[in-house]
């Protein structure tokens, strides 16, 4: 069962030695280079590349000069482009880490809301709830993928068994839920940390938003495509569905993995038994082996350096990755780090299976020992 428990009565331990000494040596690092911890021109130049790609696709599409069904494959490719974007664009600038000036920040966060997401909501759930309270059953929401899935131990019903063989179908509705359900219900949750509900004003940002994504998406493509309307609708839904796969799967190869943890509180108990960052190390995985991997992946191939240091850009982390899994060495504590991206996609597949299959204890100890 989740915890009973609210996020905004949950504390850490005291901050630990590992964190502070991560934060000595990126301090070093940053200061020895003489560099800025925000965007670099790699960065500039790798925004450009993926909005030119993402917006020439969208294009190219309305000209209309592959015929359907053959542009089918430019709706699918405007999906991935899409979520490249919100990978190495709007993540970073929603986290405040793309630029030092905080207005470029809330102008490239809007990437997100053209998108169809609501940055406002993704704000607070993820910056807020996902990066304090990672990994903690009925704290974190995206533990909470609904009925069908399961995504830490817990009582299972027959259907889970299957569930790491449909996971990869349902992951093609996470667009369509995320624009049209998931942001409507988020924006009626209170900040945990504030206790505050959305402003009139947020709830406009968000609906400003989602008229922008039906504007680009739907609207102009009804206005200039001289097609049936079943036809933009099938690739507007495509062109989500490809998003949406290309974003859960991303997202879970992160936290629902062989070897991350699932830390509950003790019982009547309202405190973690590790400090903040150290809960971070036991949660969280890294992928990938290529620099690759991170042009695609806007630096979430590291999550391990982006949960510790999200206010640093990430274009960085390749760079910052050595220097983390030191500190991590010399403080005993795991650096989980699953391979490439077919073999993290491989725990992540282990993973759901022992899940479904009720193979791991339904009580995950909150003080695991250091691999």
């Amino acid at each position: 069962m989740p915890n009973a428990v609210t996020s905004a009565k949950i504390t850490f331990q005291q901050a630990s030695p590992f964190q502070a000494d991560v934060r000595r040596r990126v301090d070093a690092y940053f200061a020895d280079k003489k560099i800025s911890r925000a965007a670099n021109s790699a960065m500039i130049a790798k925004t450009a590349f993926w909005w030119c790609f993402s917006w020439g696709v969208w294009a190219l599409t309305l000209s209309q000069v592959v015929p359907f069904p053959a542009a089918i494959l430019l709706w699918c490719a405007q999906g991935f482009g899409f979520a490249c974007i919100g990978f190495n664009i709007g993540h970073d600038a929603i986290h405040g880490s793309y630029s030092e000036k905080n207005w470029v920040n809330k102008t490239l966060s809007w990437t997100f809301d053209i998108m169809g997401s609501s940055s406002f909501t993704w704000r607070i759930a993820h910056n807020t709830i996902h990066h304090t309270y990672t990994n903690i059953p009925g704290v974190d929401h995206d533990l909470e993928p609904g009925p069908t899935m399961v995504f830490y131990p817990q009582k299972t019903m027959f259907f889970h068994r299957f569930q790491h063989i449909y996971a990869w179908f349902l992951y093609s509705f996470v667009g369509v839920i995320w624009v049209y359900v998931k942001d409507f219900q988020q924006i009626t949750r209170k900040d945990p940390l504030t206790g505050k509900g959305a402003r009139p004003i947020d709830v406009a940002h968000m609906m400003f938003g989602k008229l922008l994504h039906l504007t680009m998406l739907l609207v102009i493509p009804f206005a200039v495509l001289e097609a049936p309307a079943w036809q933009i609708v099938v690739g507007y839904l495509l062109m989500l569905a490809t998003a949406g796969t290309t974003l859960a799967i991303v997202f879970q190869l992160a936290h629902c993995v062989e070897g991350t943890a699932f830390p509950r509180l003790g019982e009547g108990s309202s405190k973690m038994s590790e400090p903040w960052a150290d809960h971070q190390m036991r949660t969280t995985a890294n992928f990938g082996k290529s620099a690759l991997a991170t042009f695609i992946c806007g630096g979430l191939d590291h999550q391990i350096e982006h949960h510790l240091l999200p206010r640093i850009c990430h274009i960085h982390y390749r760079a910052l990755a050595p220097i983390i899994r030191e500190c991590a060495r010399a403080h005993g504590l795991p650096y989980i780090h699953n391979g490439s991206f077919a073999e993290a996609v491989g725990a992540h597949a282990r993973r759901l299976r022992s899940l479904g299959r009720g193979e791991e204890p339904y009580a995950v100890s909150e003080a695991l020992p250091a691999e």
